[in-house]
């Protein structure tokens, strides 16, 4: 009897450790490594007031100009890439628009930047080769990220792949294969110019129709 009323004693004490516990690993402020580009936009419509938004391991961060936290955006995984575009479901704020790791699920999203509610999903999904499957499906890491001048296209890099997606959809308007990894992407004149791991640069114009393509390193 005696043996059985401490071990109810002990079990009493685990379990009132463990929920008091669970109060300590609440976090005030970022949590994780910034990731991505730190940027300066107007989401709210308001001239005098820009907001400060980026990446981290766990999510998206909007502030307002003097620093009062807005929003975050839980992801689960790293963001590497964060643009806003124009507002597209009438509630007069901007979204945004990011990328994270996360090889499973889609990995372009679009969210509202004000309630943080998400509107649409893309998966840069292409065709690789992979030891144990030989040549099978697979979403692959998003590079780079930008949007048109007008912020009704959006520009993605992943794998051999470069995207031009409808911002206000996130649905394929077209692209472009390439013969390797194509990184970063840069707007010029309303048109792109890419990099890719071969050591060549591309031209584009912005419907993805190429204008030019040079070697510039060897590989």
């Amino acid at each position: 009897m005696r043996g059985t009323l401490l071990i109810l004693m002990l079990l009493l004490s685990i379990t009132i450790t463990a929920q008091s516990a669970s109060i300590d690993i609440i976090q005030k402020g970022i949590s994780g490594a910034i990731s991505s580009d730190i940027n300066l936009e107007d989401l709210d419509g308001a001239d005098d007031n820009e907001n400060i938004f980026f990446g981290t391991q766990l999510g998206v961060y909007i502030f307002d100009s003097e620093g009062g936290l807005i929003n975050f955006i839980q992801t689960g995984t790293t963001v590497t890439n964060t643009i806003g575009i124009p507002d597209i479901n009438g509630n007069g704020y901007d979204e945004i628009v990011f990328t994270t790791t996360n090889a499973y699920f889609p990995n372009v999203l679009c969210h509202d930047s004000y309630t943080g509610e998400k509107l649409w999903d893309f998966s840069s999904v292409t065709e690789v080769f992979d030891l144990s499957m030989l040549w099978t499906m697979k979403q692959v890491t998003a590079f780079g990220l930008i949007k048109n001048p007008i912020g009704d296209k959006i520009y993605l890099t992943a794998g051999y792949n470069i995207y031009c997606l409808d911002s206000s959809t996130g649905k394929k308007i077209s692209s472009y294969e390439g013969t390797d990894n194509m990184w970063d992407i840069i707007l010029v004149d309303d048109d792109l110019i890419v990099g890719d791991q071969n050591g060549y640069l591309y031209r584009f114009d912005g419907s993805l129709s190429l204008v030019w393509k040079k070697k510039i390193s060897k590989s």
